[in-house]
């Protein structure tokens, strides 16, 4: 889950409540996801709030053509957020992962 999000219909970016409410209540939701065997997790430079199972099961197995698309998202997103820029937001386009995925090879 995200803080902040792009809204296409209004150009801007928003804050994402449902995010605010688990960062509120982090710990409720901890014990709360606990005792299915998850890990609440959140990482602040990002903004991102997430889960982990803790015994290794449930786990979707990505295809190799997803997995290399989400490869090439984090690599652009990662080089977005590398940049020195004023904004802080990152912005990617399926061209500009498509671009990155021939830059590497992929």
């Amino acid at each position: 889950m995200v803080n902040r999000f792009y809204d296409k219909n209004q150009g801007t970016f928003r804050s994402n409540s449902d995010y605010r409410f688990i960062d509120r209540n982090i710990d409720l939701f901890r014990e709360y996801l606990e005792i299915a065997g998850y890990r609440l997790l959140k990482d602040s430079n990002y903004e991102v709030i997430y889960i982990e199972n803790e015994y290794e099961y449930n786990k979707k197995r990505l295809d190799k053509n997803t997995t290399i698309f989400l490869y090439g998202l984090r690599l652009k997103f990662d080089e977005d957020r590398e940049s020195v820029k004023l904004n802080t937001d990152t912005i990617v386009s399926v061209s500009d992962i498509i671009k990155t995925l021939i830059d590497v090879g992929a």
